[in-house]
């Protein structure tokens, strides 16, 4: 499934910081991916992109519908064939009907859907914090899964362990979008979505895993920088 030299193009929306993001453009830099990310205030995502040389721009519209067909619009020309989100906001059928998009939502999914799910997992008393990469429709959070990622927490663990693992968590799978967009194997057209992942390795803490090396050694370098612990 290589995609024979062709640059794909994939949209994102980030608010807040976007570190783990832009931490897996760093790691994917070698990657034939080209960037184009949307943001809805001033936040610390658009230097971080900045400094990347990703091209990012502001739609400051708190209107939910308004917002979701100007970045339809902006993504539209920019020729994504993808819309990636590290979102903290709900975005309107405009966008996810016309362009296929995907979010990483920080809970082992159907547990703990919509925001704060993090914490509530942590309190709930969760002897596990997952991650889930899946597609966006018209639900909260319950669209068709690509990936996810789990670990185990340790007795007595921190909110900022969660915290850290979870960051790690979106990571990894930013970095398992970015490999199978290459490969073209999402698809999504209408809400009629599909994905090619049968042929791919799986490991105990994620499905699918990711595949080409030096992605996970630049995940691992950063883990180990991190000082993180949690066995991803």
């Amino acid at each position: 499934m290589a995609n024979h030299g062709k640059r794909n193009r994939l949209g994102v929306i980030l608010s807040a910081g976007g570190s783990a993001f832009t931490e897996a453009a760093k790691i994917g830099a070698s990657l034939p991916l080209d960037f184009c990310v949307v943001t809805d205030r001033e936040c610390g995502a658009e230097e971080r992109c900045r400094q990347l040389a990703i091209p990012v721009t502001r739609i400051a519209e708190t209107d939910r519908r308004r917002f979701s067909c100007a970045a339809k619009e902006h993504f539209s020309r920019f020729g994504a064939e993808l819309v990636l989100l590290h979102f903290s906001r709900l975005v309107c059928s405009e966008l996810f009907l016309s362009l296929p998009c995907c979010n990483v939502h920080p809970s082992f999914l159907p547990a703990f859907p919509g925001f704060g799910a993090v914490k509530r997992a942590w309190s709930s008393g969760s002897r596990f914090l997952g991650a889930t990469l899946h597609f966006v429709d018209d639900t909260v959070d319950m669209g068709p899964i690509v990936a996810q990622t789990i670990v185990p927490i340790p007795f007595n663990a921190e909110l900022a362990w969660c915290e850290r693992a979870s960051f790690l968590q979106k990571i990894f799978l930013t970095l398992v979008l970015f490999e199978l967009m290459i490969s073209n194997r999402l698809r999504g057209v209408d809400q009629s979505y599909s994905f090619v992942l049968g042929d791919l390795p799986i490991e105990p803490y994620a499905s699918p895993a990711l595949t080409m090396a030096p992605m996970l050694e630049g995940f691992r370098a950063f883990q180990a920088r991190l000082g993180s612990d949690a066995l991803l």
